[in-house]
């Protein structure tokens, strides 16, 4: 998939989406730690309790990565939005 966005930031966060997303469903869960967050919270469908922390994070992403077998995975129509000050 070939996307295009007229701002270098814009493109800068895809491509670090697409990596990211590359790590857990092309078998490298262990890049996870490169993406997430020391103080990432994150509520996911598996888990009882929300997520606190990079190794909280991590730990659930990887068994899910382990468990499953993802057949395909393609993201569609992204949109990136960037709030905040330049």
């Amino acid at each position: 998939m070939s996307v295009r966005f007229d701002d270098s930031t814009k493109q800068e966060v895809w491509q670090t989406l697409r990596a990211l997303n590359d790590a857990w469903t092309k078998g490298k869960p262990d890049d996870l730690k490169n993406y997430f967050h020391k103080d990432m919270v994150a509520i996911t469908a598996t888990d009882r309790e929300r997520l606190e922390g990079r190794e909280a994070c991590f730990n659930s992403w990887n068994n899910f990565a382990k468990a499953a077998k993802i057949h395909h995975w393609k993201e569609v129509e992204p949109r990136i939005q960037i709030y905040g000050n330049k």
